[in-house]
């Protein structure tokens, strides 16, 4: 639990703070030169630096103007170990130096706030809301007749991704099951009242391959509808299960748009066995269907090597290295694009109750949360 956890802060730390950001920006634009605040993502090597060879500078002239600086993440930090020696060439200590996080308050009191390799890179987080018996590997040995005979976990495990996302001031979009949302409609409502976004992941875990058309309309329309009724406000996006929206079941997009939802995060454009649309665009777009159009907002991917490989979250948030999931955040980046990054409630929970099932795979997953 605790390696997910940390992958998780720096997740959210280094990549998630779209609101943080743009009120920061905001603030910026708003003001004319006054006092001076330095910013770069860690404020721990650009901007320290630079705002101590700018104090030295002003005091040599006699401006006496106030320079600070701040960064976007993770505050007491010491300097990088690069820029107390590249400071140190210049006669500056930055030994003593903690890293400071900026606020829209800090940046207003600042009349010029030069800002360096702080972006408007937005990336959307994502939650997958269902419990850890409902994992689409274990269909076949865990029916859903007895499924309530399973001790409950996904509220706790919601509250503590909720605590999480408060502290790094981030807003969430929760793809929420309506088995779910039925037993544990406090649970919808403490998510939306927290600001974050409610969507459908459908009403009881059925992958999109295995539904009729009519079939996946009844659960698509009665999660809607029961979902909007808690949360008082729209749902217009879902999930498949199992991005289980592949090849030949496109008219699932064209029922989405018929029961008034407007995108969709189904479509995973990698080539693996169980789901994958291997032929897909990696970055939001707009997909033009006989119902009208529908948003589609793939998880991330990275390009290497001449393929795409899956890095948006998941098992291979918590079984690839965090670089991995880093890379193809900043990739999009790159590109100027949001990446939406997914993870389950379960994953955060080392002391859910182990199912006996013969999986080799799920079981050292589970060991390895």
């Amino acid at each position: 639990m605790g390696h997910v956890l940390r992958r998780l802060r720096r997740v959210l730390d280094s990549l998630l703070h779209g609101v943080r950001r743009r009120a920061t920006l905001a603030a910026i634009a708003a003001r004319r030169p006054a006092s001076v605040l330095f910013m770069c993502n860690g404020n721990i090597f650009r901007s320290p630096f630079a705002a101590a060879l700018l104090t030295r500078a002003l005091n040599h002239g006699g401006e006496g103007a106030a320079v600070e600086s701040a960064g976007l993440i993770g505050p007491g930090r010491p300097a990088a170990r690069e820029a107390i020696l590249a400071a140190a060439r210049h006669g500056i200590d930055l030994r003593n130096h903690r890293s400071q996080l900026a606020t829209a308050a800090l940046v207003r009191a600042a009349g010029r706030a030069p800002a360096r390799g702080v972006g408007m890179s937005v990336h959307h987080f994502s939650v997958d809301v269902e419990e850890y018996f409902h994992v689409s590997a274990f269909e076949r040995h865990v029916r859903y007749a007895d499924w309530d005979g399973f001790e409950s976990r996904v509220s706790g495990n919601v509250d503590q991704l909720l605590d999480l996302l408060a502290r790094s001031q981030t807003r969430a979009t929760f793809f929420v099951l309506g088995w779910v949302a039925e037993r544990h409609p406090g649970l919808v409502r403490r998510i939306a009242a927290a600001g974050h976004e409610i969507a459908s992941h459908g009403w009881d875990h059925a992958r999109v391959t295995e539904q009729s058309p009519l079939a996946f309309r009844d659960s698509i329309r009665r999660t809607k509808i029961f979902l909007e009724d808690l949360a008082a406000t729209p749902v217009v996006g879902f999930r498949a299960p199992s991005f289980s929206i592949v090849p030949g079941r496109e008219w699932a997009l064209d029922v989405l748009l018929e029961e008034g939802y407007r995108y969709d995060s189904s479509l995973f454009p990698v080539r693996r066995n169980g789901y994958g649309y291997a032929n897909g665009r990696r970055d939001p777009h707009w997909l033009k269907r006989p119902a009208g159009r529908l948003a589609e907002v793939p998880p991330a991917t990275l390009r290497r090597w001449g393929a795409q490989w899956p890095a948006g979250g998941g098992a291979y948030f918590r079984l690839l290295p965090y670089a991995v999931v880093r890379a193809a955040l900043r990739d999009c980046e790159r590109r100027g694009v949001p990446g939406t990054f997914y993870i389950h409630p379960w994953e955060l929970d080392p002391e859910q109750p182990r199912l006996e099932v013969p999986c080799t795979a799920i079981a050292d997953t589970v060991a390895r949360l």
